[in-house]
């Protein structure tokens, strides 16, 4: 089944593609070389799309996906395929194996269990839930709940039909085809040698890398951005505004992956006003936009009254509600914001964030673990000193429309997103690093300099790949077992077992360790700081623990987990201030105590790591003391002011 899954999703994907550039009338206008990666584009962002109505009425029995799948089958008659093998010689040859080999690392990577944190908390945890409860609910959790599930949707085919092995290797492949499918256009501009020298930089890239081999959603929006770009150019060369529908039909997949995918929307509909017929060319962008992108923000409004639930609460004026109040989102607007943009939002840093994010970065933006490594740097001296011979040309190449799709975006993105993560640039990435080594090349003199560059980033990622492949890779070869692996790379997982072990169907646990939501196999509750309402504890107060009881219990709570335990913190953490306060008044037991190891690093899983001691408690409402409870009384000096979650190292 998940070779079956796994040969499937692809091929439903090209034939669903070829279908929709049939139906659109574009096929004939797409050159044979290129039509497999047109496809794949289009049709991964169609079974996206597909999916949603697919999961919210609950049609997910292996059956119908099986159909849905088979349905996408029938597009592979109207595939469109010439291949005409390009002529290598030893070099490309070297460059081509090696670029198998490395995909080859990178599907090893991706068979052994899941580590990374946001997947487990978010991007394959989400698939499991929906698989598991046969259906698309909404959690009412700011960042990882609420949010658009274009791409974690694809996965839910492959969990459901093939089980976990075959959606880490789905994610992989969907994540190595956008890398392939700039190579593959590169060649209208670049000779075979230097489009497979883009590909490896690409494929090695540290931010590339950290989500190849995750669930992470940013490489995998890459195609859209890369092709949206491509028709933008087409509709106003052609004027033919199908090109601009779908622009807007790939800008719209953006949107309905990530919600910085509005930004892109913006910026795309900007340049629709460039087209000499800007009229209906916007309105087809926006109605192409609106097909492929509307329907997740019509649930999420339909819902709670918020399409980009929470951003907009307190700018509509929604009233309190069981998914956010007034007091929640000025908290999460102050706290949230502030924690993600380290830097001024001024037009000087926004000048200078591509600089210092690759050279010194700052902690906030993880550049310095998952940056996008000194390729760009390197080449763009050279693309500067080949600017002048070119600049009459830059208004009718493809490539000017891709960077001002790209720059649109970033500028909106700076000033206006809410987070200055490196990786959520990872999507225009190939676009400019495309350009910067199309213009490079150009000028025959610096031919050798610009090689010698990138073989060096080359050579300096290839080690960040074999590092970052070296826990997965031992893995395979020493026939570790699953749950050593586990422990051994997500922290604070030794709990989990246990849990899973003795608390039954009936049970639901409260934890507050993110990453553990995929591997927990007992019915849960993750209370996410400032994230949620259900149970918001970063508004602790004198009077707040009978409170939290009554949310406590309203949510089902049984058991709770609390790391580190209540010998090590009873004061710091506002979960363990309840916990104690519940402890104190006989609402609550320990049970269980379990030695637990925290990592800052996986890669490096033996460099900082530190130990401690988990608790896990049981509630016992037949003995609690409510009166007792609303008198719990410590130190009751920090209950005044909100504890802000975030301030916390995060452990994975």
């Amino acid at each position: 089944m998940v070779l079956a899954a796994l040969l499937l999703l692809p091929a439903a994907c090209l034939g669903y593609g070829g279908l929709l550039l049939r139906l659109l009338g574009l096929s004939r206008q797409i050159d044979p070389r290129e039509y497999l990666v047109w496809s794949g584009t289009v049709g991964y962002g169609a079974l996206g799309v597909l999916m949603f109505p697919l999961a919210l009425a609950g049609f997910l029995q292996p059956p119908v996906l099986l159909a849905v799948l088979g349905l996408g089958l029938l597009g592979l008659f109207w595939l469109r395929l010439k291949p005409r093998s390009p002529s290598l010689g030893r070099v490309e040859y070297a460059l081509l194996a090696l670029l198998c080999l490395i995909t080859l690392v990178l599907l090893i990577v991706g068979s052994a269990p899941p580590t990374d944190a946001d997947s487990l908390a978010y991007h394959y945890a989400r698939p499991k839930q929906i698989v598991a409860e046969g259906r698309l609910t909404f959690i009412a959790r700011a960042v990882d709940g609420a949010a658009p599930l274009l791409v974690q949707l694809t996965y839910v085919p492959a969990l459901a039909l093939g089980g976990e092995s075959a959606m880490t290797l789905w994610a992989v492949i969907s994540a190595v085809f956008p890398i392939l499918a700039v190579a593959q256009v590169a060649r209208r501009w670049m000779e075979p040698r230097m489009t497979l020298l883009l590909a490896l930089l690409l494929l090695t890239t540290p931010a590339m890398l950290y989500g190849i081999g995750s669930g992470q959603v940013e490489t995998r929006i890459v195609p859209f951005v890369f092709f949206a770009g491509l028709c933008l150019h087409q509709a106003r060369v052609s004027q033919d505004l199908r090109w601009a529908l779908l622009a807007g039909l790939l800008a719209g997949c953006f949107a309905a992956a990530k919600y910085f995918g509005l930004f892109f929307v913006a910026g795309c509909g900007l340049l629709c006003l460039a087209q000499s017929r800007w009229v209906a060319a916007s309105l087809l962008f926006g109605l192409g936009a609106i097909v492929t992108g509307g329907p997740i923000y019509l649930w999420h409004w339909w819902v709670t009254g918020d399409p980009i639930f929470p951003a907009l609460f307190q700018a509509l004026g929604l009233p309190d509600s069981p998914y956010w109040t007034q007091e929640q989102a000025r908290y999460f607007t102050s706290e949230f914001f502030g924690a993600e943009r380290p830097a001024p939002v001024t037009l000087g840093w926004f000048l200078l964030y591509p600089f210092k994010a690759t050279l010194d970065g700052l902690p906030g933006w993880e550049s310095l673990r998952t940056g996008f490594g000194p390729a760009g740097l390197l080449l763009l001296p050279f693309a500067l000193l080949a600017l002048p011979s070119r600049i009459l040309t830059l208004a009718r190449h493809p490539l000017t429309w891709m960077l001002l799709a790209a720059a649109l975006f970033y500028a909106f993105w700076f000033f206006l997103g809410a987070s200055q993560r490196i990786r959520h640039l990872v999507p225009i990435y190939p676009c400019v690093l495309l350009a910067l080594l199309v213009a490079s090349q150009r000028v025959r003199r610096f031919q050798r300099p610009v090689i010698a560059a990138c073989a060096l980033t080359l050579v300096l990622q290839l080690g960040g790949l074999l590092l970052y492949a070296r826990p997965a890779l031992a893995y395979q070869l020493k026939g570790e077992s699953r749950e050593g692996y586990v422990q051994s790379f997500v922290s604070n997982y030794a709990p989990v077992p246990w849990l899973n072990g003795h608390l039954r169907p009936q049970d639901r646990l409260l934890f507050f360790e993110r990453q553990l939501t995929y591997y927990l196999d007992v019915p849960h509750f993750y209370a996410a700081g400032g994230y949620q309402v259900q149970l918001p504890l970063p508004f602790m107060g004198p009077d707040a623990h009978a409170l939290r009881w009554e949310q406590a219990m309203k949510l089902g709570i049984t058991h709770m987990l609390l790391i580190p335990g209540l010998d090590e913190d009873k004061t710091t953490l506002p979960q363990n201030r309840m916990a104690w306060a519940f402890e104190h008044a006989a609402c609550a037991r320990r049970i269980a105590a379990v030695p637990v190891t925290s990592f800052r690093s996986r890669t490096l899983s033996g460099f900082g790591k530190s130990q401690g001691l988990a608790d896990i408690l049981e509630m016992t409402p037949k003995t609690c003391d409510l009166a007792r409870l609303r008198l719990a009384n410590l130190d009751l000096s920090g209950y005044n002011q909100p504890v802000n979650p975030l301030e916390r190292p995060n452990p994975s």
